[in-house]
C-alpha cells in the first residue's frame, strides 16, 4: 500500500477484517495479525466493496482517522 506519510511513525490501516502496517522484525509485540503493507496495493485491498476504513497514525499520540472512499479511479500516469 502506498504510505500516506513517509516517515517512521507506527501506523496501521484497518480494512475489512484485516490490519495492514509497518512490519518490524526486531519488534516482539505479538503483532501476528498485522499484514505487511508493502505487500499490498490500496486497490487490491479495497476491492469494489470497501467504502470506509480506519487509519491510525502515530500510536503514541493515537491519531485515528475514519476514511471514506468516495470513488475509485483507474490508475494512469497522472493518477497513480
Amino acid at each position: 500500500m502506498r504510505r500516506i506519510r513517509k516517515n517512521n511513525h507506527l501506523h496501521d490501516f484497518r480494512i475489512g477484517d484485516f490490519r495492514y502496517g509497518m512490519m518490524d522484525p526486531a519488534d516482539d509485540w505479538g503483532e501476528k495479525d498485522l499484514r505487511d503493507e508493502r505487500q499490498f496495493t490500496t486497490g487490491k485491498v479495497l476491492g469494489t466493496t470497501i467504502d470506509q476504513f480506519v487509519y491510525e497514525y502515530d500510536f503514541g499520540d493515537g491519531w485515528t482517522h475514519a476514511v471514506r472512499v468516495q470513488r475509485l479511479l483507474p490508475a494512469s500516469e497522472t493518477n497513480n
